[in-house]
C-alpha cells in the first residue's frame, strides 16, 4: 500500500510539469548548483551518495532523449537526475536508450531500472515534482522499490552529517517515515538494526553496530577521515524493507593531536637526516629501536623499509632463525629489545612476524633462554611486541625477572637509581599495570621526586638539572598510564622549557640536539595516543614572548600574557605583588610610597656652649647605659658567584659573623631606581646561597647584598657589597 500511495502522490504533485515542448527549447539565463545526490537500488547503493554540478541546461540539452523539459532558467531536480545518470553511465547513454525517460511527469526508467516504483526527496522531504528547484547544499536521494513488497519505508538518521574528534562518539537515531491508520505521515525509531560503514578500499560495507530499542547508537572512530554510515540491506521497519538512509561523520584530531604530530614529524625528519647512513647500515637494538619511533611518529619510511628488512633477513639466514646483535658479533648475544622492536617494525608495514621468510620470528623470541631484562630500555620494547602479539605470559616473565633491579622507595636501579629508568619500566608495566599495581604505585611516587620547576632531571650525581630527556620519558611513563594532570604538566614543561624554535625539535643547554630530540620522538609517540584516546583539547603551551598587562604593586598581583603555541589563544599568568622596600630607615617604601611603621627620625644634636664664667663641665654616661645605646654595626657582604638560569638566578655570598639576616636586593637598573629594584630579606646566619626567580627571561639584573642585626626590633645594616651583575636565561 506504501508503494501504490506515493507512487500516487509522485503522479499528482508532477501534474504541473506535464507540458510539451519543442526539441531544442533552452532555458536563458542558465545557473548551476552544487548538490549531492544519491541512488538506492532495493537492497544497495548503486550510486553512493556523491557531489554533483547541476546545471539549468541540462533538461534542455537532453529533452529530445529524455521526453520532459522544464523550462527552468534555475536547476531542478530533473537536471539532478540527469547530471547523476550522466556520473553513472556517461553522455552516450542517452542516445536512444531507456535508461532516462519521464512520461506524464513521472520517471518511467531510471538509472538501468524500467519500472514506476521510484520515489525520490529532496532534503528527505518528498518534492512538488521533477519540476522543483535545487540550490546549492541540497541532497537528493533517489530510491527503488523492491518489487516483493507494497511498504519500503524511507529511513534517515537525526544527523545526516556531522563532526566530531578522533574518539568522540556520536549518537545518532535511526527513524522511519510511515503512516498512520488515516493515512498521516509520522515517524517512528528502528530498532536492532545493523549499522555499516562504507570501506571505500573493499567497496563494501562493514557491519560496525546494532541500533538500541530506540533506534539508537553511539559511534566513535580512532582516527581521523569521512566515514558513510548506513544501514544493512536486511534492515525492515514493521517487517518490510527499507531505504537505505545515508550520514556522513567527519573526524578530526584536536589542536593538541595536530601540534603533536607536527613535533613527531619535525623531530623524526630531524633525527633521521642526522643519521641516514645508520638507519640500514647494521642491525641492532638502539637502530632498530629509532626505526619503530619514526614509524610511530608517523613518517614515511618506505625510502628505508625494503633495506631494513633485507638486513632482517639477512641477519636471521646467518644465525639459523635467530636476532643477534650484528654490532657485536663476537658475543652473539641475542637482543631482546632487538627482537621487541623487529617484531613491531614488522607489523607496523604490514609483514608478518610470524611467517617472515620462512621464519617464525615471535616463536624465536619466546625461546630466548634467560633473556636479559636489567636494563628498562630492552623491557619496554620487549614487553611492547609481546603485548601486542597476545604473549602475556612471556611479557610477565620479562617484568618478573627486571623486578631483582627494583628497590622500593628508590626505584630501578640501573647503573644508578635515574628517573630516567623509572620512566622506562613504569611504561613497560603500564600494559600490566593492575597485576603489577604495588610497583606501579610505588616507581610513580619515586618519579615525582625527580620534578623540578622547569621539568625532571636525571639524578643528583648524574645530570641535577632539569632536562629535556628525562622531562619526554615523564610524559611517556604518565601517558602510557593514564595519569591525565601529570601528563600535560610534564609535557607543557617539556615545550616551554625544552622545545626549539623549530617545532619537534628539541635542546640541551639551549641548542637543539639529536639525543634529546630521539628520546622525545619516542615519548610523544606515547603523549599522542594519549590525547587522542582521551580527546584532549585543552593544552596551551607559551611561545615564552611574555607581555606584561598588569604591573604588579606592593598591594596587588600583576599579570603577563602571551600566545598559545598549538591555538595561538591568548595565555595569562600571574606576577606575584612586590614586598614593601624602606631601605634601612626609609620614611616611605620606594616601591609604592607607603609610609614605614618602623621609621625612626633621627635625633638633632644640639651643641651647647658653656658659660665664659663657668668651667665647662663634661658628664659621661655610665659605661653600662654607653653599652645599651652603642651598637657595632655589621660587617661588609661580599658576593661570591651568581648562576643565571630560565627567568631567575642562584646568589651565593660569604657569612658575615655575629648578624641576624641579610637583604638581597636586585634591579634591571645599575642606580637601583625605585621603580627597577625589589629586595628580598633572609633571616638566619646559617643559609648563604639564595634563588631569585619571577624574573624576565634575557634580561640583565644588578645585584647587592648586605648584613643586618636586629636590636630593640630594629634593623641595624651593614655596608652594601659590590654591585655584580647576571642575565637571566
Amino acid at each position: 500500500m506504501k508503494k501504490i500511495m506515493s507512487v500516487f502522490l509522485c503522479a499528482v504533485l508532477a501534474v504541473s510539469a506535464m507540458f510539451a515542448f519543442p526539441a531544442q527549447a533552452f532555458s536563458q539565463n542558465a545557473s548551476s548548483a552544487v548538490i549531492e545526490f544519491s541512488v538506492c537500488d532495493s537492497e544497495m547503493f548503486t550510486l553512493r551518495n556523491c557531489e554533483l554540478t547541476v546545471s539549468s541546461q541540462l533538461s534542455d540539452i537532453y529533452a529530445e532523449q529524455v521526453g520532459a523539459n522544464d523550462f527552468s532558467s534555475e536547476p531542478t531536480i530533473l537536471d539532478a537526475v540527469i547530471a547523476a545518470h550522466i556520473e553513472m553511465f556517461g553522455e552516450e547513454d542517452f542516445a536512444g536508450s531507456d535508461y532516462l525517460t519521464v512520461s506524464g511527469g513521472m520517471f518511467n526508467s531510471a538509472f538501468g531500472e524500467n519500472t514506476s516504483a521510484i520515489s525520490y526527496r529532496k532534503n528527505g522531504l518528498m518534492p512538488n515534482g521533477f519540476s522543483e528547484t535545487v540550490s546549492a547544499g541540497d541532497y537528493i536521494e533517489f530510491a527503488f522499490y523492491q518489487t516483493s513488497y507494497y511498504g519500503d519505508s524511507y529511513t534517515y538518521f537525526s544527523q545526516r552529517e556531522s563532526t566530531a574528534l578522533v574518539n568522540q562518539s556520536v549518537n545518532l537515531t535511526l527513524n522511519a517515515e510511515s503512516y498512520d491508520s488515516n493515512w498521516n505521515p509520522c515517524n517512528a525509531p528502528v530498532p536492532n538494526a545493523i549499522v555499516t560503514c562504507y570501506d571505500p578500499e573493499n567497496y563494501i560495507d562493514k557491519e560496525i553496530g546494532t541500533t538500541d530499542e530506540n533506534g539508537s547508537i553511539a559511534l566513535s572512530f580512532s582516527a581521523p577521515g569521512t566515514y558513510e554510515i548506513s544501514v544493512s540491506e536486511d534492515t525492515l521497519f514493521n517487517g518490510t524493507p527499507v531505504f537505505l538512509p545515508y550520514a556522513r561523520i567527519t573526524v578530526v584530531n584536536t589542536d593538541v593531536s595536530n601540534y603533536v604530530s607536527k613535533q613527531l614529524q619535525n623531530g623524526a625528519s630531524y633525527c633521521i637526516e642526522q643519521s641516514k647512513e645508520a638507519l640500514t647500515k647494521s642491525l641492532n637494538a638502539s637502530n632498530a629501536i629509532k626505526y619503530l619511533a619514526y614509524l610511530k611518529a608517523g613518517c614515511d619510511m618506505s625510502e628505508y623499509n625494503s633495506s631494513f628488512v633485507e638486513l632482517i633477513k639477512t641477519n636471521l639466514e646467518a644465525n639459523e632463525g635467530k636476532l643477534i646483535q650484528s654490532s657485536d658479533p663476537g658475543k652473539a648475544e641475542e637482543s631482546i629489545a632487538l627482537y621487541g622492536a623487529v617484531i613491531q617494525i614488522l607489523d607496523l608495514i604490514g609483514l608478518n612476524s610470524e611467517e617472515f621468510d620462512g621464519f617464525n620470528i615471535i616463536s624465536a623470541f619466546k625461546g630466548m633462554e634467560s633473556p636479559d631484562c636489567s636494563s628498562p630500555y630492552l623491557l619496554r620494547v620487549a614487553v611492547e611486541a609481546a603485548y601486542n602479539h597476545s604473549e602475556n605470559d612471556f611479557a610477565k616473565s620479562l617484568i618478573d625477572y627486571s623486578l631483582e633491579n627494583y628497590s622500593m622507595s628508590n626505584g630501578f636501579n640501573f647503573y644508578g637509581f635515574k628517573s630516567d629508568n623509572d620512566s622506562m619500566f613504569l611504561t613497560a608495566l603500564s600494559y600490566y599495570k593492575e597485576d603489577y599495581k604495588i610497583y606501579v604505585d610505588d616507581a610513580l611516587r619515586v618519579l615525582d621526586k625527580y620534578k623540578k620547576e622547569q621539568g625532571y632531571f636525571e639524578s643528583e650525581k648524574g645530570t641535577p638539572d632539569a632536562n629535556a630527556d628525562s622531562t619526554a620519558l615523564a610524559v611517556m611513563a604518565y601517558s602510557s598510564l593514564g595519569e591525565s594532570e601529570k601528563a600535560t604538566q610534564a609535557y607543557v614543561m617539556l615545550c616551554e622549557s625544552f622545545e626549539s624554535k623549530v617545532s619537534g625539535v628539541f635542546c640541551t643547554g639551549g641548542t637543539e640536539n639529536v639525543i634529546a630530540t630521539s628520546d622525545c620522538v619516542i615519548a610523544l609517540s606515547y603523549f599522542k595516543d594519549f590525547v587522542d584516546e582521551n580527546v584532549i583539547n585543552d593544552i596551551h603551551i607559551s611561545d615564552n614572548n611574555w607581555v606584561v598587562r598588569t604591573i604588579p604593586t606592593c598591594y596587588s598581583d600583576g599579570e603577563e600574557t602571551s600566545s598559545c603555541k598549538i591555538c595561538s589563544s591568548s595565555i595569562v599568568k600571574t606576577v606575584e605583588k612586590l614586598p614593601h622596600d624602606f631601605g634601612t630607615n626609609n620614611k616611605n617604601c620606594s616601591v609604592c610610597n607607603k609610609e614605614n611603621p618602623n621609621y625612626i627620625a633621627p635625633v638633632p644634636i644640639v651643641p651647647s656652649e658653656p658659660t665664659p664664667s663657668q668651667p665647662v663641665v663634661v658628664v659621661e654616661a655610665p659605661v653600662e647605659e654607653q653599652k645599651k645605646t652603642t651598637v657595632k654595626k655589621p660587617g661588609k657582604a661580599t658576593i661570591k658567584k651568581l648562576v643565571k638560569s630560565k627567568k631567575s638566578f642562584k646568589i651565593t655570598w660569604k657569612k658575615v659573623s655575629s648578624v641576624s639576616g641579610y637583604q638581597v636586593q636586585y634591579s634591571t637598573s645599575k642606580k637601583f631606581t625605585k621603580k627597577t629594584t625589589s629586595s628580598k630579606y633572609y633571616k638566619g646566619n646559617k643559609k648563604f646561597t639564595k634563588t631569585i626567580s619571577k624574573l624576565k627571561s634575557k634580561k640583565t639584573y644588578y645585584v647587592r647584598v648586605r648584613a643586618y642585626k636586629t636590636v630593640n626590633g630594629k634593623k641595624v645594616y651593614g655596608s652594601w657589597s659590590k654591585v655584580k651583575s647576571v642575565k637571566t636565561k
